[in-house]
């Protein structure tokens, strides 16, 4: 499969453990052995900046493991300048996650810090998005009354 596998290099000093976080953007922090990484309310609906990852290794190979619910939609119009995302039951779907990782590097959140019951996603260029398909991270929580969108145009 094309894609499944990437090579990067780095320069690291010698640790009894290494994290990293996709995308490099990503608000992050560590403090003695916990991992809060944030999960941003204002997103721009591109794949690369909404597929947060991380990955925890003892020896310097990285496998990185989802951390957020990835949605995706699609847009049909070219006027649309803003999309709000709420969970019908008023969930907090956003914020700073504090983590654990099982012995697979699986993560789950275990508390949420500065959460956020709604996703802003507005382009990451330009007054409006362009037709086409677009996505969003979340907290991976269960939304059993569904979600709701608000589209704003132009």
């Amino acid at each position: 499969m094309a894609g499944a596998k990437a090579n990067f290099t780095a320069t690291v000093g010698q640790a009894a453990e290494y994290f990293a976080v996709y995308p490099s953007t990503a608000k992050v922090s560590l403090s003695e052995g916990s991992l809060t990484v944030g999960i941003p309310a204002e997103q721009n609906g591109k794949f690369e900046d909404a597929n947060i990852a991380i990955a925890r290794t003892t020896e310097r190979n990285l496998v990185f493991k989802n951390l957020c619910a990835l949605g995706k939609f699609s847009l049909e119009r070219d006027d649309i300048a803003k999309v709000v995302l709420y969970g019908n039951s008023g969930q907090n779907l956003v914020g700073n996650v504090t983590l654990s990782l099982d012995e697979n590097g699986v993560p789950s959140v275990e508390s949420t810090d500065s959460p956020d019951d709604s996703i802003v996603l507005t382009p990451a260029s330009g007054d409006a998005f362009a037709a086409g398909i677009y996505y969003f991270s979340a907290i991976p929580i269960t939304l059993e009354d569904g979600v709701s969108f608000t589209l704003t145009t132009v």
